[in-house]
């Protein structure tokens, strides 16, 4: 893992693609915990449209982390 990642959250589905995995950018490592942000693609302007921050130790990665998917 590492910063500028994006992966398929395990717990969390995207609202607009019904029953997929919400695809999540990490955003910072520190002090034993990865941030992150739900990333929905995108804007017209070329910049990225992320959600809200979120974060979980790294300890928990396996459960909260899926596969890496392609950068989009």
């Amino acid at each position: 893992m590492k910063v500028g990642m994006i992966f398929a959250h395990k717990k969390w589905l995207d609202p607009q693609v019904n029953g997929q995995a919400l695809r999540c950018k990490v955003t910072k490592i520190a002090k034993g915990k990865i941030y992150y942000r739900p990333f929905y693609g995108r804007h017209a302007d070329g910049s990225e449209w992320l959600g809200s921050p979120a974060f979980f130790a790294i300890e928990a990665a396996e459960r909260y982390m899926g596969e890496e998917v392609k950068s989009a």
